[in-house]
């Protein structure tokens, strides 16, 4: 993980857009060399890889990160909650979700942390998708401000896009997951809100 940062740390120091895209690990396979971010999202190792280039020790720069992901989620997993509950239920979800085992285990054991940090983005997608669903409940599709348009059409979008570039195995289970209550809402009869549910996670439509 270390070598992640620093090996993104130093590509970022550097000009042009390419050397702010590392793909090989020259510490790793006995140092020949691997291509671990040619596959593995890299997004994770951004942040603390610019506050170790601002000077800050890499394990500092990687502890903060971390506990700034770890807040950060739990802060969503209340927002995402507020918009089906009340507040209490709500920040008991959001305590649950906090000391799940399974994100504990990613981060004390396993040491997945580009894992970790995506469960910062999976409420999100929740909250967004409760406030596409308030949006479409209330106004209708066709009747919105240029705010709430951003909200429909941008938020879901770029959350997915944010979740591909953190940790694209999560993203990718999550899509089997959207396929799944795409097919639940056709049952349904709610071919509106299934369009909406399997748009690409891309920017095109902002």
């Amino acid at each position: 993980m270390g070598c992640s940062i620093s090996i993104v740390s130093r590509r970022c120091a550097r000009p042009g857009v390419r050397d702010a895209l590392p793909a090989l690990v020259p510490e790793f396979a006995f140092g020949y060399g691997y291509p671990v971010l040619n596959f593995y999202a890299p997004a994770f190792y951004y942040l603390p890889a610019l506050l170790a280039l601002a000077g800050m020790d890499v394990v500092w720069a990687a502890r903060l990160a971390l506990a700034a992901v770890y807040a950060i989620s739990g802060g969503a997993a209340y927002l995402a909650g507020r918009v089906w509950v009340r507040p209490l239920p709500a920040l008991v979800g959001a305590i649950i979700y906090l000391a799940f085992p399974y994100r504990l285990y990613d981060l004390f054991v396993r040491g997945a942390l580009p894992e970790f940090a995506a469960f910062v983005w999976l409420p999100m997608l929740v909250w967004a998708a409760g406030v596409v669903w308030r949006i479409e409940r209330t106004d209708g599709l066709s009747r919105h401000s240029a705010q709430r348009i951003a909200v429909h059409r941008c938020w879901p979008r770029s959350l997915r896009l944010a979740l591909i570039a953190t940790h694209n195995l999560t993203a990718s289970m999550c899509a089997v997951l959207t396929a799944f209550l795409v097919v639940v809402l056709v049952v349904m009869g709610r071919w509106r809100a299934a369009l909406w549910s399997s748009a690409p996670g891309c920017s095109a439509g902002c």
